[in-house]
């Protein structure tokens, strides 16, 4: 792994992380909202610097508009793993859904299989 910039890439992505977890509520309900919020503004500045190509590929995905929260949430995992990917970490043996899951409160079942069962969000 190459370790130049490592730390910085690593809080880049734990901030956009959490800026993403921050405005998940208004996201949901406002996805054209015209007025980034400034924490959204340094992520994508943190993202542009330190990203790899697929981490801001993904990122790019995730900020489309939809109104499909299920397809939402899985392009967040998707990033997610690109971001880990990108720090040296794999994701053998964690299937769709159970990154995201970490933030869903349910009984630990997997977004996947939420979506599967018709209970998700």
């Amino acid at each position: 792994m190459e370790l130049f910039g490592f730390e910085s890439k690593a809080a880049a992505y734990e901030y956009t992380i959490d800026c993403f977890l921050d405005a998940l509520p208004v996201l949901c309900r406002k996805r054209g909202a015209k007025d980034a919020p400034e924490k959204l503004i340094r992520a994508k500045k943190m993202m542009m610097l330190w990203a790899s190509p697929s981490a801001l590929a993904a990122f790019s995905r995730l900020l489309t508009p939809t109104t499909d929260s299920h397809a939402m949430l899985l392009t967040f995992e998707e990033l997610i793993r690109e971001m880990r990917n990108d720090l040296g970490l794999g994701d053998d043996g964690l299937g769709a859904g159970r990154l995201v899951g970490l933030f869903l409160n349910d009984g630990g079942r997997t977004l996947t299989e939420r979506s599967e069962d018709g209970t998700e969000g």
